[in-house]
């Protein structure tokens, strides 16, 4: 079967139109990030008001924190924390009320103990009196 150069090229162009498809898709998807149109305005930078600074890291991001610094977690406590995943202030204050549920599941204090205690606030307050009082 012959064809002519019409049907090549556009069989090519189908060729080409599906690689780029394929390319963008397995970019998108490995990279994590959606395209933008052209038309989209880039986003503007964040204003400093607008982002909360992060608080220091320990020099060995290995070593974990000490959660008995707050009210209500003992050595026993902590090292359950720690086993289920939980090493550093950031990942207790971090937790929403979901978060808050699974923490409860996992290392066996009740969900209304966390919350009394306030696991979560003291966390929060202890890394923002950490970021404020600045290095030693």
């Amino acid at each position: 079967m012959e064809y002519g150069l019409a049907e090549l090229a556009i069989a090519a162009a189908i060729g080409v139109g599906a690689g780029y498809l394929i390319r963008g898709w397995q970019h998108d998807r490995s990279s994590g990030a959606g395209r933008e149109s052209p038309a989209d305005p880039p986003h503007p930078p964040a204003t400093p008001s607008a982002v909360s600074p992060a608080p220091e890291a320990p020099a060995d991001p290995f070593v974990p924190d000490d959660l008995q610094v707050i009210k209500g977690i003992g050595p026993k406590m902590e090292t359950a924390l720690h086993e289920a995943g939980f090493t550093r202030l950031a990942h207790l204050a971090d937790l929403g009320d979901t978060g808050v549920g699974y923490l409860a599941e996992a290392v066996g204090p009740s969900q209304s103990r966390i919350l009394r205690e306030d696991w979560v606030g003291q966390a929060k307050r202890l890394l923002r009196d950490r970021s404020t009082a600045g290095p030693d």
